[in-house]
């Protein structure tokens, strides 16, 4: 009965040790979990003028072996970042603060003007900025993100702007629609932004795409109509 017993404890014993095994390889450990935050804390106070608050557990990706969270500056948490791991021995970390700010304050930008021109708010936009510039810093000096207003000219690399209408295009009144068009374009040209793409969607079927230099030689409503018959 008594080596029954043991051997029922035995067994138990190694089965919640496997299914530990399994969930640290697909989690990650308790201990590189709790390292890992320790790391994000240490390396944001040396590296940022700004004090950060870690917003998320961390998040451990099986295919990379890395984990990863979100962050925001403590006096600005609608501003929500990355920061993971790099691949590699070194385990460096890295993070996206800088063009998640420019993005957020583009996209305020852009909606805020969207809104007023567009009441019935059907319209929407979206600025998608993925590389980072060269920025000059003093070695080992801690560093504040410039404006995107300051940065703009230089995030044309990368950055896409979406626009969607959220309806079908009005065919029969197709010369209002050029102008809803040319009068957004005419905003965005007149506050600077750069980019790679832009994109001008009405309910699926009817896409506008245009590269920058596409875009700089659209100079009125009528330009428009050679990009909408490649549709």
């Amino acid at each position: 009965m008594k080596k029954r017993s043991l051997m029922g404890l035995i067994r138990l014993l190694l089965a919640v040790g496997v299914l530990l095994m399994v969930y640290f390889v697909f989690c990650g450990t308790p201990w590189g979990t709790s390292e890992f935050k320790k790391d994000v804390i240490r390396y944001l106070e040396e590296k940022y003028a700004q004090e950060m608050v870690v917003n998320s557990n961390p998040y451990y990706s099986f295919e990379l072996g890395t984990y990863s969270l979100s962050a925001s500056p403590i006096d600005f948490k609608e501003v929500k970042y990355a920061v993971w791991q790099t691949t590699g021995n070194e385990r460096e970390l890295g993070d996206n603060y800088f063009v998640t700010y420019w993005a957020y304050q583009a996209n305020k930008e852009l909606n805020s003007y969207l809104s007023l021109a567009f009441p019935d708010n059907t319209v929407s936009g979206k600025v998608v900025i993925q590389h980072e510039p060269r920025l000059n810093h003093s070695p080992n000096a801690k560093i504040m993100p410039p404006s995107y207003d300051e940065v703009k000219g230089q995030l044309r690399n990368g950055t896409y702007i979406f626009i969607d209408f959220g309806r079908e295009l009005d065919v029969e009144k197709i010369d209002q629609e050029y102008t809803y068009i040319y009068d957004i374009f005419h905003y965005i040209k007149q506050y600077g932004y750069t980019f790679d793409i832009i994109k001008v969607d009405f309910n699926k079927q009817n896409k506008l795409r245009l590269n920058y230099t596409d875009f700089m030689n659209i100079n009125d409503k009528y330009d428009l109509k050679d990009y909408f018959k490649k549709l």
